[in-house]
Parts: structure tokens; sequence; C-alpha cells
């Protein structure tokens, strides 16, 4: 399974040094949805939909749109974003949710 950013108004997705193409298996695979979609956030100027895309059937499913908003010229790393947290507090997912979510909610029983 990867994670990819697909462009919605031209169905190409993004590779790693910021070109877009039409061939999913050259598509930079973000490994997790909240990369993809901050990645493609920053660095873009469209709107974009992050997938998870399953390449043995050739399967996408769209999880989340957003719209970029890098300035006209988008730079682009040229590697993966550095990730400076191995995981997220119950507060810090509440804030990406909805920001109204009360955090004690969402402790598993």
């Amino acid at each position: 399974m990867k994670v990819i950013i697909q462009r919605i108004d031209g169905s190409d997705f993004l590779t790693i040094d910021g070109r877009w193409v039409t061939d999913k298996a050259l598509a930079q695979d973000f490994y997790t949805l909240l990369r993809a979609y901050r990645f493609a956030q920053a660095n873009t100027t469209v709107s974009f939909r992050v997938l998870l895309h399953c390449p043995e059937d050739d399967y996408s499913a769209s999880i989340i749109e957003g719209v970029g908003k890098a300035g006209e010229q988008a730079t682009f790393r040229d590697s993966e974003p550095e990730i400076t947290r191995s995981r997220f507090e119950i507060e810090d997912i509440a804030d990406i949710l909805a920001g109204d979510i009360d955090a004690t909610r969402l402790h598993l029983n």
C-alpha cells in the first residue's frame, strides 16, 4: 500500500522532485496520510487529493482533499519531509481533526 498525491484537475500524480506524472508507479510514496497532506499543502498551488494506492491490483481510494498554499514559485525538497516526532499526543490529534473536539473523548477503551 502506498500513500500518494493526485492533482484533482489533471489527475496527475506528484513525485518527490515536484513533477506531475501520469503513471501512478512513479508517484512518491509518502507512507502516512498526514505527511502527504502537509507536503502537498506546503509545496503545491493546486487542489489535490491524498490516495491510498495498492499497486498489486491498481486500486486507489481517495482519503482527503486539500488545496496547496505554496507561493507561485513552489520549491520542492530533494528528499522526503523530515518527521520530527514519532507519534502524536491525543491533544495533537484533536487539533488536526477539528480543533473543537474534546481530547478526552479520543481515548480508546
